[in-house]
């Protein structure tokens, strides 16, 4: 069949009747396939592509409407043909599936026409909404396919993420060091460090990066190599940069910015000589700010700049401190701030307060105090880290 030729099959009993009507639609253009029964045209349209079916309702043995029937589920237009126009003849046609009722022979042979344009149009129609619906089909499979891929990919890369996690708890001195991590997604962008430094101190840091998802767990992972990478130079070289807080903050800056990938990242980083519960600390934008927890009190470590990753010329400053005996240091990201009560940061933070007292002696409490694991699905990712005096 050439392109843009209707192809039309006709069912109708033998005579001059017919081959003159097969005459007629062919003499305006159209393919015509001759049939003669049910057996007969279910087998042509397995094996060809059919724009519509004409089919004369006064077969012998009143085999007209019982073909129509059979024929119904093909889902191809049929327009039935009579000798007398006859209103019940016409509304059982419609009934059993036809599209149309023309009677034939006519004086109006334009009506013949213009129900084969519809019944051919809505044919084409039929098969484009066919091609659309299966390729649309296919591509929810292909997605699937790649969405089952990259759950795979992020499962594989939780793993990996949550391995470089230090211990849980650890203790290093007079400290106990512990954290829990809620991610909102399979890969976190928050993430705690802590390690022991020389003989008699540790350093540890909460990061919060921007966004979620694959692109933020990427610049934990980076934080996690810088941290090793200068503490490996102290202790292979001597090189001093790890024991300041304020300027792992810088190289953090410097580095993140190379990455050019628009993210940022609050952070807080320490010092602690794990013997006597000196602190050092500097803070890059990081809220909440870290909690000092004492019998008696609850409050919010001072100090305050610019998160690392949004500007080249940023000094970080450090801030010292000392954690007492039975006192206790709590850093969050600013997810926690996400499932607490209250109207605005302050009201907030007051109430973060107020829960931590008296001092979580575990992260299980801080845990439990916070519900976080009862969280289904957290609107933000939540890391804790509690450094507890013991």
């Amino acid at each position: 069949m050439s392109e843009g030729i209707a192809s039309l099959m006709l069912i109708q009993g033998e005579g001059k009747r017919g081959d003159d009507f097969a005459s007629f639609l062919r003499g305006s253009g159209y393919t015509v396939r001759e049939v003669r029964t049910i057996e007969q045209s279910q087998r042509h349209l397995e094996h060809f592509c059919v724009d519509a079916i004409l089919l004369d309702l006064e077969l012998p043995n009143d085999e007209g409407i019982s073909i129509l029937h059979k024929l119904s589920d093909f889902d191809i237009p049929i327009i039935a043909l009579a000798r007398r126009e006859v209103m019940s003849g016409a509304l059982e046609a419609l009934r059993f599936g036809a599209c149309d009722y023309i009677k034939w022979p006519s004086k109006e042979p334009v009506a013949l026409q213009h129900a084969l344009n519809r019944a051919v149009e809505q044919a084409r129609l039929r098969r484009e909404i066919g091609e659309y619906s299966n390729k649309l089909e296919q591509v929810n499979r292909d997605l699937q396919v790649t969405l089952d891929n990259l759950k795979t990919d992020l499962q594989a890369g939780r793993h990996v993420q949550f391995g470089l996690l230090p211990d849980n708890p650890k203790t290093l001195g007079n400290f106990e060091f512990s954290h829990a991590m809620l991610p909102s997604m399979y890969l976190s962008g928050d993430f705690v460090e802590y390690f022991k430094l020389g003989d008699e101190h540790a350093l540890f840091f909460i990061a919060d990066v921007s966004g979620h998802g694959a692109s933020s767990a990427f610049v934990t992972v980076m934080l996690k190599n810088l941290f090793a990478r200068k503490r490996s130079d102290y202790m292979h070289h001597g090189a001093k940069t790890i024991w300041s807080p304020a300027e792992m903050l810088a190289r953090a800056n410097r580095e993140l910015l190379g990455m050019e990938i628009s993210k940022h990242v609050t952070m807080c980083v320490g010092l602690l000589n794990t013997t006597t519960g000196d602190l050092t600390y500097s803070i890059a934008g990081h809220l909440p700010l870290p909690v000092m927890i004492s019998a008696e009190k609850a409050v919010f470590l001072e100090g305050h700049n610019m998160p690392v990753g949004l500007f080249e010329e940023v000094e970080y400053e450090e801030h010292k401190s000392v954690l007492p005996k039975s006192s206790a240091l709590v850093l969050f990201s600013d997810g926690i701030l996400e499932v607490m009560g209250g109207d605005d940061i302050a009201n907030k933070e007051q109430h973060l307060l107020d829960v931590l007292l008296p001092r979580p002696a575990f992260i299980e409490d801080i845990v439990e105090l916070f519900r976080i694991d009862q969280l289904e699905e957290a609107p933000d990712d939540i890391a804790v880290l509690l450094i507890s005096r013991t």
